[in-house]
């Protein structure tokens, strides 16, 4: 691989570490840039556009802190000026819920579509896959009073970050987001695949 081939990807994955650092830090200048004007996000939250995401964000803070994202590896492919990226993520948030301090984790993965633009890579589609979640009190043995038919609800990948946003923020959850036990992350692969190959080479 070329060492110019070699600094794109280094820039993919450092731009995927950024944007966790700038979402969690309430960098939103920094973080808007993540994205191209028109890209899009769908996570348990909200779907739509990132610029209105980045909004929303900035209102969802006001009723949610302590939300912080691990950003691990990426799985990157290029071709010309586009590329995908599979991203391992942790979503851990703190919150009081129905008088209990808990801790949220979920493990996740972000599916991009990205491509470059004037010389600078910035994401045009991302979509969370869920993996699995738990919701822990902060002391521990402390009983959560869960509403059970609510929780139900969620899908069970990520039943308990939608629950615990539904219920401290008063967030809608998305009830169809693609899971690891589903088809959902092999056809966003294909559809990467079919991304790339229109790419100008």
């Amino acid at each position: 691989m070329s060492d110019a081939r070699t600094a794109e990807r280094q820039a993919i994955a450092e731009l995927q570490q950024n944007w966790g650092f700038w979402r969690d830090n309430a960098d939103w200048d920094n973080l808007r840039a993540t994205f191209h004007t028109e890209g899009t996000i769908a996570v348990t939250w909200f779907q739509g556009l990132f610029r209105d995401f980045v909004d929303a964000s900035i209102e969802l803070r006001k009723k949610r802190r302590g939300s912080r994202h691990w950003i691990g590896g990426s799985m990157i492919s290029m071709l010309g000026a586009r590329a995908t990226a599979e991203t391992n993520v942790v979503i851990m948030g703190r919150q009081t819920l129905h008088g209990v301090e808990v801790d949220s984790t979920c493990w996740a993965r972000f599916h991009d579509l990205l491509e470059r633009r004037d010389g600078r890579w910035a994401i045009c589609r991302r979509v969370a896959i869920y993996d699995k979640d738990r919701l822990d009190p902060v002391v521990p043995g402390a009983a959560i009073a869960f509403d059970q038919a609510l929780l139900a609800r969620f899908p069970g990948a990520y039943r308990h970050l939608g629950y615990a946003l539904a219920c401290s923020a008063g967030a809608q959850i998305a009830l169809d987001l693609p899971t690891g036990d589903g088809d959902g992350p092999e056809r966003l692969r294909a559809e990467g695949r079919a991304w790339l190959a229109q790419a100008d080479r």
